[in-house]
């Protein structure tokens, strides 16, 4: 096994806290569990809906133009109409 450092919001915490004292197992294995499970869902973690739009808005998911980062302003104004 690897050793890794997490750091858990607290509500997480108590979260899988509350769930490895149900299971009666260690904090440990209730974490490697729970990203077992998120692995065996297809490993992606999926954007929130802002997320998701800001991504789509900036052309990202889907490509875009290369110098996006440099005239992102041109490009707002072309889409905007102005």
């Amino acid at each position: 096994m690897v050793r890794s450092q997490i750091q858990f919001e607290p509500a997480q915490y108590e979260q899988i806290r509350r769930l490895a004292h149900r299971e009666r197992i260690s904090i440990a294995e209730a974490v490697r569990r729970l990203v077992n499970r998120g692995l065996s869902m297809g490993g992606e973690m999926e954007a929130s809906p802002r997320a998701a739009a800001l991504l789509d808005l900036a052309g990202f998911a889907s490509g875009g133009p290369r110098d996006l980062a440099q005239r992102h302003d041109e490009y707002l104004d072309e889409d905007l109409g102005r």
